[in-house]
């Protein structure tokens, strides 16, 4: 445990691009707890160039390098905000280090979103990155013209 790290707390280790932070908050701190919580001990506001530039992700399950993005909540007793608490609480209580990524908000790899202009890709452009679309040609007239179409391997549901 890292001298910044104490028993009983929520402690995290956040990396972004080389930097790591180590930081703990109180079990008083994590009742309360919101999105802006975790900006400000970040200190995210002082690496901001623009509104929406910078993602936090956090590693779940722990210890498996696997991280999903955390999106901003307010501690207002909305499920969202009663399910992120008990997220932090259980971690807190069973003493566990939760990893934090910082990622620069144009970065989309393992996240692909709700296809809101906001988060993630769409679905259209998904299917384009891994060559899942292909053109087909119009009877009108001969001339070709492109439209998307799923290629036969992507409807293959059997795999």
């Amino acid at each position: 445990m890292s001298a910044s790290h104490n028993e009983g707390n929520l402690n995290f280790a956040a990396i972004r691009h080389g930097w790591t932070r180590n930081f703990t908050l109180t079990p008083e701190k994590v009742a309360s707890m919101s999105y802006a919580t975790l900006e400000s001990v970040l200190e995210l506001n002082t690496l901001k160039i623009r509104a929406l530039s910078l993602r936090i992700f956090v590693e779940h399950p722990p210890a498996s390098g696997n991280f999903v993005k955390i999106r901003p909540w307010k501690d207002d007793g909305t499920l969202q905000s009663i399910l992120m608490k008990a997220f932090f609480e259980e971690r807190m209580n069973a003493g566990i280090t939760t990893n934090l990524d910082i990622r620069d908000g144009n970065i989309r790899e393992n996240d692909i979103g709700d296809g809101s202009k906001e988060g993630g890709i769409g679905a259209k452009e998904w299917l384009k990155a891994h060559g899942l679309t292909k053109t087909k040609e119009s009877a009108v007239e001969g001339e070709s013209e492109e439209h998307e179409v799923c290629a036969p391997h992507c409807l293959d549901l059997a795999n």
